[in-house]
């Protein structure tokens, strides 16, 4: 016996949430989001952090954070193909460094960003000044 809620997400889609140990639920404002840039040939995973051209970018996420991953809801853009060791390679198409390098940042050990390259050292750049931020 669980409790479920129906929800719409961020591109309009329907998405059954799974919950549990709720006290009350109150409605307290309708949220707003920004428009969309009009005009693009795609869905972007990322589309409220909009930080240049398009590009492709490639994710492996361990089978564990991997299977959390694709149960959410990803526009047609994104694809995952499972791996032979049960780790998931995602691959999207997004205008976004910023919120790739979030979702990265945001799995953990458990995310590697594979291409592109340059991305790559963005990623290292922060993981360093997030170590640097707790050797103060």
């Amino acid at each position: 016996g669980a409790v479920y809620a129906e929800v719409l997400n961020n591109y309009g889609q329907r998405q059954l949430l799974a919950l549990s140990r709720i006290v009350r639920l109150i409605k307290l404002k309708k949220e707003e989001y920004p428009e969309l840039e009009q005009g693009n040939d795609f869905d972007d995973p990322f589309p409220f952090y909009r930080t240049g051209d398009p590009f492709i970018a490639e994710v492996l996420v361990d089978e564990y954070q991997g299977w959390y991953e694709i149960q959410k809801a990803w526009p047609e853009s994104v694809t995952f193909r499972q791996q032979e060791d049960g780790s998931y390679l995602f691959t999207l198409k997004t205008a976004s460094s910023y919120g790739l390098l979030k979702w990265i940042i945001s799995m953990g050990s458990s995310a590697t960003l594979i291409k592109p390259e340059s991305m790559r050292r963005e990623v290292k750049e922060e993981l360093e000044s997030m170590i640097q931020s707790y050797e103060k």
